[in-house]
């Protein structure tokens, strides 16, 4: 778990209770007090790597507005996937953190203009648009500039707005820094799944 907003946390307590999933979060995470009973709960502290089976999990604290957020870099094999979603903005230390990836899931939420313009509430606006929100496109962008391109196979653009940005204005932010060739992008839809990405 990365955190307790409802859209990362409604089918975490069924699920595990129904199928005995273990469920790996943070003490803050947990402090949400909404997952009810969880058979198999591991803590896990931001910045502290561990492991599961041969899958070696690095938890990365970022800048979002809850209790304890973190998200994910993970290594197997040699091989490293980055996710990166729900951040408010590109700081120093995620920079840090997620460079050197072969794969990265990361946040495309917003256009700025769509979002300024689209029918949210100026309370919702600010929040999303904040330093503690959302990855707009450009931040996306700058971000990924500042990871290193060299080693990075596959680029998942997700968690974008339905009403706040469409896939080719995100295209459009991150392919530039691809030399113009966007093969190594995806987005990943917001109501289906997502066909296997093959990294070697």
């Amino acid at each position: 778990m990365t955190h307790e907003h409802g859209d990362h946390l409604r089918g975490v307590g069924p699920l595990a209770r129904r199928h005995g999933v273990p469920v790996y979060m943070t003490p803050g995470t947990w402090l949400s007090g909404r997952l009810g009973e969880v058979p198999q709960l591991h803590w896990i502290t931001p910045q502290s790597r561990f492991a599961i089976k041969g899958l070696l999990v690095d938890p990365i604290t970022v800048p979002h507005d809850a209790r304890e957020p973190i998200q994910f870099r993970f290594e197997a094999d040699g091989c490293h996937l980055g996710v990166l979603t729900d951040l408010g903005y590109p700081s120093d230390h995620v920079a840090e953190a997620f460079r050197g990836c072969d794969a990265l899931i990361l946040e495309c939420n917003h256009d700025p203009h769509l979002l300024q313009t689209g029918p949210y509430p100026p309370t919702l606006k600010r929040r999303v648009g904040g330093n503690w929100g959302h990855l707009a496109n450009g931040q996306a962008a700058a971000l990924l500039a500042r990871l290193g391109l060299d080693r990075l196979q596959r680029i998942v653009c997700s968690h974008l707005s339905e009403h706040n940005n469409r896939p080719e204005l995100a295209l459009e932010a991150l392919t530039p820094l691809l030399d113009g060739d966007a093969s190594r992008l995806t987005i990943a839809p917001q109501d289906s799944g997502l066909h296997w990405q093959a990294v070697s």
